[in-house]
């Protein structure tokens, strides 16, 4: 029982500095030809049988 705590404190421990020293996800960037676009024009049927339509 000690070797499976011992082990997940060192995943936690593992984890923890993981976290801790990479960067954050607001200095990623990332190229996407689908920023700055607009969405596609969606139709279709509800559940209850009614035509929906989202500009």
């Amino acid at each position: 029982m000690r070797i499976i705590a011992a082990a997940m404190g060192v995943f936690l421990v593992g984890l923890a500095v993981l976290l801790a020293t990479r960067k954050p996800v607001s200095m990623q960037t990332v190229a996407s030809p689908l920023i700055n676009k607009t969405a596609p024009a969606i139709s279709g049927t509800s559940l209850d049988g009614k035509k929906s339509i989202l500009d």
